[in-house]
């Protein structure tokens, strides 16, 4: 579950909440959508007169069953810092099967939390890293039809998706 304090609601200060969870736990297979975690806190924060953004991570956290559906995957080398040295994967940036499953989880996000008045932003994804910033790693430019227009071209075809389904919410 995620915990919200609840002295935090009377805090006049404290305008909304940031929640944040994997793409892999809230789309556990194709077309299949957990939201329960997310939905017990909005209940919450709602409750409380509060707003939200709503944040799901990519990257590294993208479900196995991406590549298992023909999603390109690459890997890439961590020499420690603040996550431990080790291979990770990823899903390639600009993969379209990659950019059509995202697409389907805006959508399902899109009919799930879109008319809620409380949704005030969503962190964007899919073409990411480990979080939702742009930050790719350097092995990108090794992969098979790199190009700095590919990159361009994912993230152009995100926010096109995004602006469709939340015409109405900020895309952060």
């Amino acid at each position: 579950n995620i915990v919200i304090p609840t002295r935090t609601f009377n805090d006049p200060d404290i305008a909304g909440y940031i929640l944040r969870d994997n793409w892999s736990s809230v789309n556990p297979a194709p077309g299949v959508y957990n939201w329960s975690r997310l939905d017990a806190a909005i209940n919450k924060i709602v409750a409380n007169g509060k707003d939200f953004k709503l944040t799901i991570f990519t990257g590294t956290l993208a479900p196995d069953w991406l590549y298992q559906n023909g999603v390109q995957a690459m890997t890439f080398y961590e020499n420690g810092g603040i996550r431990p040295t080790g291979t990770y994967k990823m899903p390639v940036p600009w993969d379209a099967k990659m950019l059509s499953y995202y697409d389907s989880l805006l959508t399902a996000m899109s009919a799930h939390f879109g008319s809620n008045s409380h949704l005030v932003g969503v962190n964007l994804g899919g073409p990411t890293q480990y979080s939702l910033e742009m930050h790719l790693p350097s092995e990108v430019t090794k992969q098979p039809g790199y190009s700095t227009a590919a990159i361009r071209g994912a993230w152009d075809h995100v926010l096109t998706t995004y602006a469709g389904l939340f015409p109405n919410t900020a895309g952060i």
